[in-house]
């Protein structure tokens, strides 16, 4: 299925109480996942339908609920065809800045310190990505797009409920409602650590795994005393060691990792709270700490140290292992955000008020997904038909160019070849030991593929 047909299809349910806006933004969805990384103008073409699409964001009938909700219909039916027994639902915030566009309104800040004369200007994005076991995504459960409140002096008075902090807890509500009878297990950074965020899970029966931040009071029944999460791990068995291939980021080369992993049961004591910040009384929370640090790191090199908690039982060495490979997938939900903001260049959008902003931004997160699904099923089904997601035209015109010849295969190139195809275009090298193409490969060579399919279609009469 093309690009086309896809976001036919993602957004076949769309009703905006008027057929004309439902076309529109199929229209205004069709061309931007056609040309991505380029402006609502560019991507469009002409004037009117650049005015037409403008008119569209600015229509009240549509808004990024409206667009979000097609797509998690669809998220849910995938999760439903897939055969995975596991999934996972991966939450994560990142800034969007829009400091470059003074013009636009609406805005906030994107720190909450007030010190700052010229502070960046923006708005936040809340993201929940369901992936497989394997990391393959299949769209988003949730997404809240929101700016900074203004900074509460007292913020120990009050409740969880009013404070940011709480869209951790609203997407694992938001996650557990949809994927109710699934088994679907939520996964959080360091920024997640919220004793209540333990509680609603605990009361949705409802499946965590974090990396811990705060070194939290525990108590331990067998000696009747309180120690610390951090101390009390130390102090456990290193149960396996394993070697973690950690990839090349940040500027700094590919290694191994040698671990050391150490589990134990836990039961952690609620934080004080103020009587005003107080919705309920909190219970004690049971929980399971797999500690994995690396006791030997290289010189100049950052000791790797993972303090995951998880509300999921833990009774041997495999388990715990499964427990370190399911948080190592967390990264896709930062891959999902370096494609929004790379490939999809939404902090280039040049809409000027934040209630505008939000649509296309939700716009461009669900084309984001797309390109990050087309990364990762060469990885997933690489010898699949590449006709499962290009079109006749482009896989003929993109094995024409790559291979310098007018003469076709007799049957499509394998889904494996044809992303190392569109990667090339991008610029990828594809030697021996180069590995898989990264996404900045293919999301520039898909930009391309457009270009050459549109050529070899007009060369070719189609």
């Amino acid at each position: 299925m093309n690009d086309i047909a896809w976001i036919k299809n993602e957004f076949s349910s769309i009703d905006l109480n008027d057929s004309r806006l439902d076309k529109r933004l199929l229209k205004v969805s069709s061309n931007l996942i056609n040309n991505p990384s380029e402006s609502i103008q560019t991507a469009i073409g002409s004037w009117s339908d650049t005015k037409a699409a403008y008119r569209l964001f600015d229509n009240e009938k549509l808004n990024e609920q409206a667009i979000l909700n097609v797509h998690q219909e669809k998220t849910l039916e995938r999760l439903t065809k897939s055969n995975d027994i596991v999934h996972l639902a991966i939450q994560d915030t990142t800034k969007l800045n829009y400091t470059h566009h003074p013009k636009k309104q609406g805005l906030g800040k994107l720190h909450k310190s007030s010190n700052y004369t010229n502070p960046l200007m923006g708005c936040l994005l809340h993201s929940t990505l369901l992936v497989n076991n394997n990391g393959l995504p299949l769209g988003l459960l949730d997404q809240k797009i929101y700016k900074h409140t203004e900074t509460i002096k007292k913020s120990k008075q009050t409740p969880i409920t009013k404070k940011e902090s709480y869209r951790w807890i609203e997407s694992l509500q938001n996650t557990n409602k949809l994927t109710k009878d699934k088994n679907v297990i939520t996964i959080c950074d360091r920024e997640s650590d919220i004793f209540e965020f333990f509680v609603e899970a605990q009361r949705l029966n409802a499946k965590i795994l974090l990396r811990a931040s705060y070194n939290r009071i525990l108590f331990n029944s067998k000696h009747h005393e309180h120690e610390n999460l951090w101390p009390y791990m130390q102090k456990q068995d290193v149960i396996i060691s394993n070697v973690l291939n950690l990839p090349a980021r940040h500027n700094k080369p590919a290694r191994k990792a040698i671990l050391d992993i150490r589990f134990a049961p836990v039961v952690i004591k609620p934080p004080q709270r103020a009587p005003k910040a107080k919705i309920e009384k909190l219970p004690d929370v049971n929980l399971y700490a797999v500690y994995i640090i690396e006791p030997n790191p290289p010189e100049n090199t950052e000791q790797l140290e993972w303090m995951l908690l998880t509300n999921m039982e833990i009774t041997n060495d495999k388990d715990a292992l499964q427990i370190a490979n399911w948080y190592r997938v967390r990264w896709q939900i930062e891959n999902f955000h370096r494609v929004l903001k790379s490939g999809c260049k939404v902090e280039d959008c040049r809409l000027e008020t934040y209630e505008r902003l939000k649509k296309i931004i939700t716009l461009k997160s669900i084309i984001a997904f797309r390109l990050l699904w087309l990364t990762h099923i060469n990885r997933n089904d690489p010898e699949e038909s590449c006709d499962k997601v290009l079109t006749k035209p482009e896989w003929q015109a993109l094995y024409c160019k790559i291979n310098k010849t007018n003469k076709l295969p007799n049957k499509p190139p394998t889904v494996k070849n044809a992303i190392s195809m569109i990667a090339k275009l991008g610029g990828f090298l594809g030697r021996k030991n180069d590995g898989h193409p990264g996404m900045t490969y293919i999301w520039r060579g898909w930009s391309k593929l457009r270009e050459i399919t549109e050529l070899w279609a007009i060369l070719n009469h189609e």
